[in-house]
């Protein structure tokens, strides 16, 4: 039997989740003033996205 959780998920604007795996973008609270991600989120996100690249 198959997971749902590996399947793709279409999101209400019409974007396409090639699974159902999902992150806030301020789950570390490192959000700033307004709760929108600042310069440290953006670090973060960025070496997450260089390490998974590189592999």
């Amino acid at each position: 039997m198959t997971s749902p959780v590996f399947s793709p998920f279409i999101l209400p604007c019409g974007i396409t989740l090639s699974n159902r795996l999902a992150k806030a973008a301020v789950e570390e609270n490192m959000a700033d003033v307004g709760q929108i991600p600042g310069s440290t989120l953006m670090r973060l996100y960025t070496s997450w996205l260089l390490f998974h690249v590189a592999k």
